[in-house]
């Protein structure tokens, strides 16, 4: 059961705190107040909310968004390199210099609104505004997860739709176009290579040649390379690959060598490849200027 300490300021005036247990056993502060009424309605509120498994911990609170971002957050917080460096550069330009300086328990829906409404009147993108919004919410998820806060910032706040772009697929005739204006076989392996398996560039350059099985002609990634789905002739691309790195047919001599596209580098995100494929197409015949650039 909960209790109120009484003090008396040096002007007189007394001052009740009250106290509750949490589930560990632990003594908790529920707030200071000036009637001993309101001090009593706060231990019972926090002690239903512990017996409801939805206590908070004021004093983790009261810490600034800045520190919990720092120090919790950035910390605990599982993702990819790139992930974590996109959402380290929304964090510093947008998120700090706005809720940096506020306690975690302080800010509200209203605060967050009010910020998401600047920057799009402030000339910013929906992609931005998303984007802010998308990693805001993922902190103060965690918070709530860990009894930081008792209310979601971002519940129920809405952002402007990201307009989604018409997906543009080449024709036959222009994938040939563009196999024909490569300057060499290892970069026409290379295009063959993303076309056929559907992979992205950060998936080619993590791609390693123990990744593919000749058994079933298919990537088996050991990294976040994500699995090469509807190949439409997985075999001749296996095939050539076995060719290029150990210049001859078949793909049970498949070892565990690098792609002929990459010099140097281990796994782990693009910036630990350098490709040595890296063709800039500015004009090809028989293609429309927005296939090509695009």
């Amino acid at each position: 059961m909960g209790y109120v300490r009484t003090r008396y300021r040096r002007d007189g005036c007394p001052r009740h705190t009250a106290y509750y247990w949490d589930v560990r056993g632990r003594e908790r502060s529920a707030g200071t107040f000036a009637l001993k009424k309101d001090a009593v309605r706060a231990w019972r509120r926090a002690e239903a909310r512990t017996g409801e498994g939805r206590f908070i911990d004021l004093r983790s609170g009261r810490q600034s968004f800045a520190r919990y971002v720092a120090q919790v957050w950035l910390v605990d917080h599982r993702m990819e390199a790139n992930t974590r460096q996109g959402h380290t550069s929304v964090i510093n330009r947008y998120l700090l210099p706005e809720f940096g300086a506020m306690r975690m328990i302080e800010i509200l829906p209203s605060h967050v609104r009010d910020f998401l409404r600047r920057l799009t009147e402030g000339g910013r993108s929906a992609t931005t505004v998303q984007r802010c919004k998308t990693v805001l919410s993922s902190i103060f998820t965690t918070a709530l997860n860990d009894q930081v806060i008792f209310l979601h910032p971002c519940s129920g706040v809405a952002v402007p739709p990201v307009p989604v772009r018409p997906l543009r697929i080449i024709t036959p005739p222009e994938f040939e176009a563009i196999m024909a204006a490569l300057p060499d076989e290892q970069a026409r392996l290379l295009a063959e290579v993303a076309i056929q398996a559907g992979l992205r560039w950060g998936e080619l350059v993590e791609l390693r040649v123990g990744d593919l099985d000749p058994a079933t002609c298919r990537s088996e990634p050991e990294s976040n390379v994500r699995a090469a789905q509807g190949i439409v002739d997985p075999v001749a691309v296996v095939d050539e690959v076995g060719q290029e790195v150990h210049g001859e047919h078949p793909v049970a001599n498949l070892g565990h060598g690098r792609l002929p596209w990459v010099e140097r580098g281990e796994r782990g995100g693009r910036q630990a490849v350098r490709s040595r494929s890296s063709v800039k197409i500015r004009s090809v015949p028989g293609m429309s200027a927005a296939a090509s650039s695009g």
